[in-house]
């Protein structure tokens, strides 16, 4: 979505969720809404959901 950091988004959720620093969190785009996030010898994915102007991403895997 337009002027939304969706990676910024990804990033914060995985640092809290994998344990690990923000600067330390990889992302990438997997497909249209997926997102993978690594870190910390951790990985987890997630799926972003978007409704008006506002987004937020959810973890679609347990962490590893």
């Amino acid at each position: 979505p337009q002027g939304i950091d969706v990676l910024g988004l990804v990033q914060r959720q995985a640092a809290f969720d994998l344990r690990c620093d923000a600067a330390a969190v990889a992302v990438r785009l997997l497909n249209t809404d997926t997102f993978g996030a690594t870190g910390c010898e951790r990985q987890a994915s997630y799926v972003l959901f978007c409704g008006g102007s506002d987004c937020r991403v959810v973890q679609n895997t347990q962490a590893q």
